[in-house]
């Protein structure tokens, strides 16, 4: 079974062995190779719309990990007893809906020893509820995949300090280890900052201005870290 390149990041980043869940699982694709590589203790795989759910089911019952996966209906992290598991990954969805989930169980997700998030947009947004809500940026990944950049990000309980918001953007952990790629990501962000600006009305109105002049200053740093690499 062959995976994607942003799920075989994911898997790299897991602490093996532990106890697992995949919330959104969608197809059970991360489980189901989980189960069938490595050995884990738990490995729970969840769904909260009934369709997906059986997609999973039937990809799992395919592979004949009934034994090994098991399969639980409900939103987020509240199919969950308390300890029980240690590493929860959350991929595949907007950073709202990550940050609505990790919101909605914030006792039991501060128990989880490592989280592993993959937004597919709003990092920045993530990243801020987590250092603003007791988690660490242990790690960032970076992949590219059909054109498109995802950014992993592992974390974990703990204090972060950003002192420049722009590493929210960015990355603090990708902007500490330079990832692969990472140069042509920052350019790319650039080009849609900058497209983003020439698309503000040009009214002098207030808060159009503010966001003009936030938005420069954006691309003014970003401009000084693209310099460096």
């Amino acid at each position: 079974m062959e995976l994607a390149s942003r799920l075989k990041a994911i898997v790299n980043l897991v602490n093996k062995p532990c106890n697992l869940i995949d919330v959104g699982t969608d197809h059970a694709y991360l489980p189901i190779y989980l189960a069938k590589n490595y050995q884990f203790d738990k490995l729970i795989a969840s769904e909260v719309n009934t369709k997906p759910y059986q997609f999973a089911l039937e990809n799992i019952k395919k592979h004949g990990l009934e034994a090994e996966i098991e399969l639980r209906l409900g939103f987020g992290l509240s199919v969950l007893a308390v300890e029980e598991v240690n590493t929860a990954v959350i991929a595949g969805m907007g950073a709202r809906s990550i940050i609505d989930i990790l919101t909605a169980d914030y006792k039991l997700a501060s128990s989880i020893s490592q989280l592993i998030l993959q937004p597919m947009k709003g990092s920045a947004l993530l990243r801020e509820w987590l250092v603003n809500n007791g988690f660490q940026i242990a790690d960032e990944v970076l992949v590219k995949e059909k054109d498109r950049f995802y950014e992993i990000i592992e974390a974990t309980p703990g204090q972060e300090v950003v002192e420049e918001e722009l590493l929210l953007e960015i990355g603090p952990r990708l902007r500490e280890k330079e990832a692969a790629n990472y140069k042509e990501f920052l350019l790319t962000k650039e080009a849609e900052w900058r497209s983003t600006l020439k698309r503000l009305p040009l009214k002098e109105v207030a808060e159009l201005e503010d966001k003009r002049a936030a938005l420069k200053t954006k691309l003014l740093k970003l401009r000084e870290v693209i310099k460096c690499l």
